[in-house]
């Protein structure tokens, strides 16, 4: 009975996954915030599912489907919370056949419509005069929500008017604040567009007019009255957030809000941070109330390491910081050579002492559980600052910081070395950074999954007789200088992480130590099934690769950038799609693996599978280094992306018999209407490595039968590919080929104990030798310590 009831939890075990089903999970946040809804009714539809539920106190929900939706099929979750009229709806698509579960966050916004939380109340007024003839009316236009106030700043309104109405003689604002056009040109019918700068507060009672709109009435009859004009159709912009509740997914990639990568580098990037406001992603300084909290945690919460503050128990004196952005100095020794945030934040009327300042970047609540922030100091000796401190901090007000003693760790800058600090997220205490930090805080409640701000932060011992003028500036201050700030994952760059097998493996070089951000050796080559307006031989690229088992390529990976592109989310102008093929191998006559031969080189031949990648997945990778350049130590910072295309089963690719050379072209396709001038589009292109296989990766310009792009059966010609190399150096491209079958000379077939003669070795079969040794041991139970 025992033996029976053991066996019967195994097979109950064993059997379990196949009755799962397909979950939702995620939280409804009020647009453009960090909070959850709590209580919002929660709506999914879509292959084949259908399910409603209500999310906690926390907007976080879970809704489970009854059966599984197959791949590609399009869900719709929807989002409503009663207060207010807050309502908002996602679209997304299953990624592969199976799919068991996923996380969908959705966003809410304030949904105004006419006919319900915005009114104009109606105008009634006796109309005086003969029939026949006509009058003037002022219509104040008066608006009203319900779930008020809500901060409006663009709308645009179309009234609609008939009946002894003829006319719209004038426009005029009630507000100096308010600037607006108006369109009357159609009969019946009045569009106004409204800029109100500051934003305007709709409020809840009593109505507030903003416009008076001066209408000409034909008077019908005597005693008549006008009964009322009405709003056909109103949208608004609210604040600065689109208040367009519905969202869809880039089909190539799923853009989750608030991403938790930066790159602020350039002088231009720094201004943008800093021109911004929330809820867009911006540098401010802190308040003195926000600085003495964040002093007073410093204080309270120290794990390890000096005190942040010399004068404990006392904290400094904190004062709010002036920012500005200076473009940099190559030719004055004692400025900062390249772009970067400086913080003023005293003069000569500052009394001496101990004083502190700080500001903070500010980008929602992203999940900074495993990533590497790094950002370069440069504290000027004169200034007298004591150290210097990076840190965050969650959406309660929880931090989690570390400071460097100035100059015994980080030295006084310019001139001088500026000094970059490191942070890896995944560890805590003085060794999580590099340096090594001089002390560290936590607050005990931090919470490292919803971090709203990065918090840079310094002290100094201020004496009014001393100092130096502040880049751009005259008179002594207290300031220090930042720049080089990123926020990146670590580790990011390495090979496919699947539960796949790996077929060929070339993946990007990585140049970095572990704590820093993702340096990744090579540059983009353009590859695009379309031709740029600019380059007539806009190529597609390829490489080669050698496939010696007959095992299917299951799934893709590739790693690429869009040219000029630094930030780490994608740019707004994307492929809708990459094409993927694979041809057969043109062997080089005299082939020196490795060394460019200019007389002759290997090329695709015949494209034999291709596959158009709609569903390709992508995360963020690091940061090139364009080996072209000539230093070493030049950093281009172009952001470079992984992707992932997961094949289904009729789409793998299967090698003919025997081992085989062959190429894979990837090449991103745009769609039709994409403007190609425009300056928001950056080139998608395929990461170069330097050499791993064979002959030189390709450029293919043209096909020998002048077919663009290339389909199934084209052949290609030496002359059809350009080859890439460095003087007579070949480079290759990043991709990984991978499978889901393991290959069993490496991995051991489960079940595979023995090998010949009775030995303990794996023989690459399961024989009776191994079932006698499997019921030798049945039941046996071994002892743990």
């Amino acid at each position: 009975m025992k033996k029976l009831m053991i066996m019967l939890t195994v097979l109950l075990f064993l059997s379990s996954p196949c009755l799962a089903l397909y979950t939702l999970t995620g939280t409804v946040y009020y647009g453009g915030s960090s909070n959850g809804v709590p209580s919002a009714s929660v709506y999914l539809t879509g292959g084949g599912c259908t399910v409603t539920g209500t999310a906690d106190v926390k907007g976080r929900f879970t809704l489970q489907c009854s059966s599984n939706p197959p791949k590609d099929s399009q869900m719709i979750l929807t989002a409503t919370f009663p207060t207010g009229f807050w309502g908002g709806q996602k679209t997304y698509y299953i990624p592969q056949n199976n799919t068991q579960s996923q996380n969908k966050n959705i966003d809410i916004w304030p949904t105004i419509q006419s006919s319900s939380s915005l009114q104009m109340p109606s105008i009634s007024s006796n109309l005086l005069g003969e029939p026949g003839t006509t009058a003037e009316l002022v219509a104040p236009y008066q608006l009203q929500a319900t779930g008020a106030p809500v901060q409006v700043q663009n709308a645009q309104i179309n009234m609609v008017f008939n009946g002894p109405i003829v006319g719209v003689n004038d426009v005029v604002p009630t507000t100096s604040t308010l600037s607006f056009s108006y369109d009357d040109s159609v009969p019946g019918q009045l569009v106004v567009n409204v800029e109100f700068d500051p934003p305007k507060e709709v409020p809840d009672f009593p109505a507030e007019s903003f416009f008076d709109v001066f209408f000409e009435i034909e008077i019908p009859e005597s005693g008549a009255q006008l009964a009322k004009i009405t709003i056909q159709e109103a949208n608004f912009n609210l604040g600065s957030i689109n208040a367009i509740p519905n969202t869809t997914e880039h089909l190539i990639g799923e853009y989750e809000a608030p991403s938790p990568y930066i790159l602020i580098d350039s002088q231009e990037e720094w201004q943008i941070k800093l021109d911004s406001e929330w809820p867009d992603v911006s540098i401010r300084g802190l308040t003195l109330e926000e600085g003495n909290e964040y002093l007073l945690q410093l204080k309270d919460w120290l794990i390890e390491g000096e005190p942040y503050s010399p004068i404990e128990p006392d904290l400094p004196d904190f004062i709010p910081p002036e920012l500005y952005v200076y473009e940099g100095d190559e030719a004055d020794p004692d400025m900062p050579d390249d772009p970067g945030l400086v913080m003023k934040w005293g003069d000569d009327g500052t009394p001496d002492g101990e004083k502190a300042s700080a500001w903070k970047f500010d980008y929602d609540d992203p999940d900074l559980s495993n990533c590497i922030i790094t950002v370069t100091a440069s504290p000027p000796g004169p200034s007298g600052i004591n150290r210097i401190s990076l840190g965050m901090q969650d959406i309660n007000g929880n931090i989690r910081s570390w400071w460097w003693n100035v100059p015994a760790v980080i030295p006084y800058a310019p001139p001088g070395t500026p000094t970059t600090v490191s942070i890896d997220t995944t560890k805590t205490g003085i060794g999580a950074t590099t340096p090594m930090a001089s002390g560290f805080a936590n607050n005990p409640a931090f919470n490292i999954k919803q971090v709203q701000n990065i918090v840079a932060d310094e002290n100094a011992a201020w004496v009014a007789s001393q100092g130096a003028p502040a880049p751009g500036g005259t008179l002594p201050a207290i300031w220090n200088y930042w720049h080089n700030l990123t926020v990146t994952p670590k580790s990011p760059s390495g090979g496919a992480n699947s539960k796949w097998y790996l077929k060929w493996s070339q993946p990007p070089v990585v140049l970095n130590e572990p704590n820093d951000p993702a340096l990744i050796h090579g540059w983009d080559e353009v590859s695009m099934t379309q031709r740029l307006p600019n380059d007539p031989n806009t190529p597609i690229m390829a490489d080669d690769w050698q496939c010696d088992t007959d095992r299917p390529v299951t799934d893709i990976h590739w790693w690429g950038s869009f040219k000029g592109w630094t930030q780490p989310a994608l740019p707004k102008i994307l492929p809708s799609a990459f094409h993927i093929g694979i041809w057969t191998d043109q062997p080089d006559p005299n082939p020196t693996p490795g060394i460019h031969n200019d007389e002759d080189w290997s090329h695709p031949l015949t494209l034999v599978w291709e596959n158009t990648c709609t569903t390709a997945v992508w995360n963020f990778a690091g940061y090139d280094v364009d080996p072209r350049i000539g230093d070493p130590d030049f950093q281009e910072n172009e952001a470079c992306f992984q992707w992932a295309q997961f094949l289904s089963q009729d789409e793998w690719f299967h090698q003919e018999e025997g081992t085989n050379v062959y190429w894979v072209s990837i090449a991103a396709i745009y769609p039709a209407n994409t403007d190609f001038t425009s300056t928001d589009f950056y080139p998608w292109g395929w990461k170069t490595r330097p050499h791993k296989f064979n002959d030189d990766a390709v450029r293919i310009i043209k096909t020998s039968d002048g077919t663009w792009p290339p389909v199934l059966g084209t052949t290609l010609g030496m002359n059809d590919c350009v080859p890439i190399h460095i003087g007579d150096v070949s480079w290759d491209l990043a991709f990984e080929l991978t499978t889901n079958e393991p290959a069993y000379e490496d991995d051991p077939i489960p079940g595979d104990i023995t090998g010949p003669g009775g030995t303990m070795v794996p023989d690459g079969t399961v024989d009776l030798n191994d079932l006698a040794v499997v019921a030798q041991n049945w039941l046996t139970v071994v002892a743990i310590p």
